[in-house]
């Protein structure tokens, strides 16, 4: 089986994308140098010693062994956990209860006729999707691991759109504020 160069490379962009990070950024953030990033984005490589892999994942808050994985099998990186501490189905399900109970409030808070509130049900809904049962097996099962990456990624997602609902609610509340001020400017 050969190593998937080219999903490697994507990855990488895609998670310099997403960070807004130059290859200059990585480098500066102990990952490897500018030199080395060009010559894996670009596949003018076939080699990355374990120190390079190491100082890559760190500098794109990458869980360990992430690149073994995306040149073994094409699939994604899986990223570090969120540096609140989210290492445990407990831990999870308390910060997503948290992120529900917070959105909730929210959605009763906007007007009946707002179209903000069913995107918001949609983001509380697929966060109690992402809610575990306190038990699971062993963590060393593949069945185990491919769950958590699945859950990881579906996360991530649902923070995505809790950004979207929260981007759309300030957008709401700023022409609720120009309205509001427009009418008290406007002579009785």
């Amino acid at each position: 089986m050969t190593d998937d160069w080219a999903a490697l490379a994507t990855a990488i962009r895609a998670r310099r994308e997403e960070l807004a990070m130059s290859q200059q950024d990585v480098q500066d953030n102990g990952g490897p140098s500018t030199a080395k990033l060009r010559e894996i984005e670009n596949q003018r490589t076939t080699t990355i010693s374990t120190a390079t892999r190491s100082a890559l994942e760190h500098a794109l808050r990458w869980r360990h062994g992430s690149v073994k994985l995306i040149l073994a099998t094409g699939g994604k990186p899986v990223p570090d956990a969120p540096e609140t501490g989210l290492t445990d189905n407990a831990t999870w399900n308390d910060y997503l209860q948290t992120v529900q109970r917070e959105l909730l409030a929210i959605h009763h808070q906007l007007p009946p006729g707002n179209p903000i509130r069913k995107e918001l049900l949609a983001v509380v809904t697929a966060a109690e999707a992402q809610i575990a049962p306190e038990t699971t097996p062993p963590r060393t099962s593949p069945e185990v691991l491919a769950q958590h990456v699945d859950r990881v990624w579906a996360v991530a997602d649902l923070m995505a759109s809790c950004r979207r609902v929260y981007q759309a609610l300030a957008a709401d509340l700023h022409e609720r504020e120009i309205a509001e001020a427009g009418q008290a400017d406007s002579p009785a």
